[in-house]
């Protein structure tokens, strides 16, 4: 996994061709700030008209700020990069009450919570097209 970008509080690696993985530096919460900066990232290293398969490692996930995922949630940025985006949580807890929020507040891109990244990307694959791939 090569190391493609670093922002204030993630790193940001290329797990695969298609295949884009962030993970958390230290354990925090995130603010506006931190999703500006991430889209910026992602948007960096995205070829043009392309899109993604995200995976974000979301185990030192403290919390998000209610600005930070109203903005996210509306913002077009990431649908107009990402296909699907797979989250890794560091245990079975955290994916049930996660899954329990992302089903209540959908968003514009495929998202489910998992443990284990080769099910991630199994999942991540189903998205998978090549009208999409880069």
């Amino acid at each position: 996994m090569d190391k493609i970008a670093e922002t204030s509080y993630s790193l940001f690696y290329q797990y695969q061709k298609d295949i884009v993985y962030s993970k958390m530096k230290t354990a925090q919460r995130i603010n506006i700030e931190d999703v500006k900066e991430s889209m910026e990232v992602i948007r960096s290293f995205v070829p043009q008209g392309k899109k993604i398969l995200y995976i974000a490692d979301l185990s030192k996930l403290r919390g998000m700020d209610k600005d930070a995922r109203d903005f996210a949630e509306k913002s077009t940025v990431f649908s107009d990069m990402i296909i699907a985006n797979a989250m890794l949580v560091s245990n079975s807890i955290s994916r049930m009450v996660g899954n329990f929020l992302i089903g209540w507040n959908k968003g514009s891109i495929p998202a489910k919570l998992f443990t284990d990244i080769d099910k991630a990307v199994e999942w991540l694959r189903t998205f998978r097209t090549e009208k999409r791939d880069y």
